[in-house]
């Protein structure tokens, strides 16, 4: 699910502060994000969202969701979305946050459709051409595409190189017509 601009500007941000910690900056804020994340259903985000615990309690709740070791800036952070009622954002700050995170070492995140379930080989040669055609690691999440003929598509960031026999077959139809 795309993160609104709002959530962007968050994440953006605390990366930032993050970095300014040095090189692990960014890993131990997204470890008290993660920790946070984890923690964050049910009671925890009921009485997180009620307006009739004191904002003082929520902040001593979120900072133990958090963990004791959390960074500093972590905890500034976490009490900054309770301040401004922006709790509702933070699984999307998160997702945003450890998309820069991911960036930061070099790695990208991409979505591979296909017809049929791929076996781990075929997986493996995917991850690989990715790799060598964009000299990035690659991070790949894959999901079967019902309406798929047969072929790959393949999602990174907002390009989409597609494979598919179905694109083939309409461009070929489309070359014939002209």
């Amino acid at each position: 699910m795309p993160a609104g601009t709002l959530s962007k500007k968050y994440a953006s941000a605390l990366f930032g502060a993050a970095l300014e910690l040095g090189v692990d900056g960014p890993a131990k804020i997204q470890e008290a994000l993660a920790s946070v994340s984890e923690k964050l259903e049910g009671q925890a985000l009921s009485a997180l969202l009620s307006p009739s615990i004191p904002a003082r309690e929520k902040t001593e709740m979120f900072y133990s969701l958090a963990g004791e070791k959390a960074p500093r800036e972590a905890r500034a952070f976490l009490s900054l979305l309770l301040e401004k009622k922006r709790l509702a954002l933070f699984n999307d700050i998160f997702e945003v946050y450890s998309l820069l995170c991911e960036e930061n070492k070099g790695v990208k995140r991409a979505e591979v459709f296909s017809a049929s379930e791929l076996d781990a080989a075929e997986k493996e040669k995917i991850n690989s051409v990715l790799e060598k055609s964009y000299k990035k690691k690659f991070k790949l999440t894959y999901a079967i595409d019902t309406g798929m003929i047969g072929g790959l598509s393949i999602r990174i960031g907002n390009d989409l190189v597609d494979g598919s026999i179905r694109t083939s077959l309409l461009e070929l139809r489309e070359a014939l017509n002209n």
